[in-house]
């Protein structure tokens, strides 16, 4: 997996002319389990954020953890954009554009919320931080099969 600043030429020659684009969706998974669990969600974030603040009693710390709690849970709460172009994944978030190319693309895990592409030849525990995760729009079946089709 790259980031977008390791080959931003490439990703701006790409994104720019649709015409390369195979298949493109867009995910947010807070809106996916409706509002009463994204409250809960929310709520729950705020207040062990007042418990952080009343039990530090230092602001620096509740800020701190509040940065921390802010990255940890942007993927819910935020939409996250896909594509597909026959060189590569896409995943935009709020924290940038990540992706991998094909042809570093050893497996394919597929699971309940989507197709995880790793570019490690055998599963292991730096699994979760490697290779890229694309999560199910209303397009289960077209990404399976594009992914299918792209990393054989």
């Amino acid at each position: 997996m790259q980031t977008a600043r390791q080959d931003k030429a490439a990703i701006v020659s790409e994104t720019t002319d649709d015409k390369g684009i195979l298949l493109s969706w867009r995910v947010n998974l807070s809106s996916r389990n409706g509002f009463v669990k994204s409250g809960l969600a929310l709520c729950t974030m705020l207040a062990i954020l007042a418990v952080g603040a009343l039990l530090y009693d230092n602001l620096v710390l509740v800020l701190i953890s509040a940065g921390i709690f802010f990255i940890a849970t942007a993927d819910y709460f935020f939409p996250m954009k896909f594509w597909i172009t026959s060189e590569a994944a896409y995943r935009r978030t709020i924290f940038g554009t990540k992706f991998i190319r094909w042809s570093k693309v050893v497996h394919c895990y597929l699971d309940d919320k989507g197709v995880k592409l790793s570019p490690l030849a055998k599963p292991s525990r730096a699994e979760a931080f490697r290779g890229l995760f694309l999560y199910f729009g209303d397009n289960r079946n077209e990404l399976v099969e594009t992914v299918r089709n792209l990393s054989s």
